[in-house]
């Protein structure tokens, strides 16, 4: 629940310069010339009976979130865009495995319903230093499912959207090899 509300605080903090910032209650509207339904709001975003809810204000957090809280947010978006994408035609799994240090190294598997029979193994390794696996592979990793393949895609150390601890861990390749 902790996690939530730390998302929910990150994605309400205005990122870009030209957000408005809250004035004030929004001044009443006039009384609607017919009587109201006792039941139904007169206008959208009207409370029954033509009043209109008074706005609450959000919160902004006492430090912006640096660039790994914005990060980690990036990278539970898109979990959730590969479950939303792929999930229904696939097996979709986040998983983590232990490395050489035994630092917990996150991974992505993607795999045909199918698991009656045995299928090929395909290492997906994405690109860049400091990156992670987007959803911009979608369409490759749903064309190599649809052909069989079981896809694992480790974000490996130096991956981002795993906290500043496992962005400066980068070894290149070293200890996952």
């Amino acid at each position: 629940m902790r996690s939530i509300k730390k998302l929910l605080l990150i994605g309400s903090c205005c990122a870009f310069a030209s957000c408005a910032r809250w004035s004030g209650p929004v001044a009443p509207t006039p009384a609607p010339a017919s009587p109201p339904s006792p039941t139904l709001p007169q206008q959208v975003g009207a409370a029954p009976g033509g009043r209109r809810p008074t706005p609450v204000p959000a919160t902004p957090p006492s430090t912006p979130p640096d660039q790994f809280d914005l990060q980690r947010l990036s990278k539970q978006l898109t979990d959730l865009s590969f479950m939303t994408q792929l999930g229904p035609e696939m097996i979709v799994r986040k998983l983590t495995y232990s490395g050489a240090d035994k630092l917990p190294i996150p991974a992505y598997l993607f795999a045909p319903r199918d698991t009656a029979r045995k299928h090929a193994a395909l290492l997906f390794v994405h690109d860049g230093i400091h990156s992670d696996l987007k959803d911009l592979y979608v369409r490759h990793i749903r064309s190599l499912v649809r052909e069989g393949y079981v896809i694992m895609a480790p974000e490996y150390r130096g991956s981002t959207g795993y906290g500043k601890a496992f962005y400066d861990s980068i070894d290149y390749g070293g200890k996952e090899v």
